[in-house]
């Protein structure tokens, strides 16, 4: 049956003709076999602030200040020099890739002690704090300024009286990493964390006391995470905001029950328009979102459930991407998989559906807001979102 279905639709490929029917889904009229293209426009939508993510997983570490995102992160080095070691010098090795922002100033920074315990989870941890969590001694101090150029290896020297306080396990371990926090900023700075495989590194200097030689140990950074904090307030009645860094998400309905149930849907494509005046984008990122059903409907936000396909089924999982028109999209490629494999399936109530949450792949990897026009009475009806069906009828069909 499966086998006759693809072949049905390759066949119905090649004589496809883009017809625009002047009702939607008047599927008494369509002839067996004919293809048919109808629009959907949202009927509602909303965004909601979601709060701080995890950023323990991404490839990149923040340090700076904009558009009301504060950014800072921790780096911690499992790997000690031996105690009996008299250290010369200790460095501190980061790798800049690229800034979010447009000032050309440079970022005052300062390199701190951390006193407390943290995992991959804590910048959503409430018991943490980047400004009571660290010592501000100045013998555990260091002073640096970066600059907008993001091509050159920071190589930074810090008080090897660090190491030592990392090295005294009396009382329990001490070794919990730095913290890198800026004193001044307008732009945000972004390094490389270890998962982008360029990790962040120490480098001990001492003398081998055997032939007089020095040695330049080399260890790996075993754990870091931006700290962000968002202190603004999004608010609109006509857009939406979906953002990163800090999680904002946007919710989507339209009325699929318009859909009858006697048709096969062959391609469906979502067009969502971006606001660019009020998107503040980090260009050296994929602007790419998921999009998800909700089983819960809009009045009950922001306490939502989503589909728990979107983990086990590939074709429930849709990406939206951004066109070169300011649209969020479905790829071509992928959208007879969205119609034929995931709308069919709500369709055909396989899967509960209350609306569509779009939110962004990587929440927790860089900074980003994104805006689009949503779906009420102050905004064009052209520009609205839109759920574009392609469809046809076959002879005995069980759908």
């Amino acid at each position: 049956m499966k086998q006759l279905l693809f072949i049905t639709l390759a066949v119905l490929s090649l004589i496809y003709s883009c017809v625009d029917s002047d009702s939607i889904f008047d599927a008494d009229n369509i002839d067996k076999g004919e293809v048919r293209r109808d629009t959907l426009t949202a009927t509602d939508s909303r965004f909601i602030e979601h709060g701080k993510i995890n950023t323990g997983f991404s490839t990149k570490l923040l340090l700076g200040n904009f558009n009301d995102f504060e950014c800072r992160f921790l780096v911690k080095f499992s790997t000690l020099p031996d105690d009996s070691i008299d250290l010369d010098s200790v460095y501190f090795l980061i790798q800049p890739t690229a800034n979010i922002g447009n000032s050309n100033q440079e970022i005052s920074a300062e390199i701190k002690l951390v006193t407390k315990s943290w995992d991959e989870n804590v910048n959503t941890d409430e018991n943490w704090s980047y400004d009571i969590d660290v010592s501000n001694s100045p013998l555990t101090t260091t002073t640096i300024n970066f600059t907008p150029e993001d091509s050159f290896l920071y190589t930074i020297a810090i008080p090897d009286t660090i190491i030592s306080i990392w090295q005294d396990t009396t009382g329990g371990d001490k070794n919990h990493g730095l913290l890198l926090d800026y004193t001044n900023a307008e732009d945000v700075k972004i390094f490389s964390s270890i998962n982008s495989g360029i990790f962040p590194k120490l480098v001990y200097v001492y003398q081998n006391s055997s032939n007089d030689s020095t040695i330049r140990d080399t260890v790996f950074a075993s754990i870091d995470a931006s700290l962000i904090e968002f202190t603004g307030n999004l608010q609109s009645d006509s857009l939406l905001f979906i953002t990163s860094g800090y999680s904002h998400r946007a919710f989507v309905k339209f009325n699929l029950d318009s859909i009858p149930k006697d048709i096969i849907i062959s391609n469906v494509n979502f067009i969502f328009q971006q606001d660019t005046t009020n998107s503040i984008i980090d260009t050296t990122a994929a602007n790419n979102f998921y999009l998800r059903t909700v089983i819960s409907p809009l009045n009950s936000l922001p306490f939502y459930e989503v589909d728990s396909t979107f983990i086990t089924n590939l074709y429930h999982n849709v990406s939206l991407f951004e066109n070169s028109t300011n649209q969020l999209e479905v790829s071509s490629s992928f959208q007879g998989e969205t119609g034929q494999e995931f709308i069919q399936s709500i369709i055909n109530e396989k899967i509960e559906y209350g609306s569509f949450l779009l939110h962004y792949v990587g929440e927790g990897n860089t900074i980003s807001q994104y805006a689009i026009k949503g779906a009420n009475e102050y905004i064009k009806e052209s520009n609205r979102p839109k759920m574009i069906i392609e469809y046809f009828k076959i002879p005995n069909s069980r759908i």
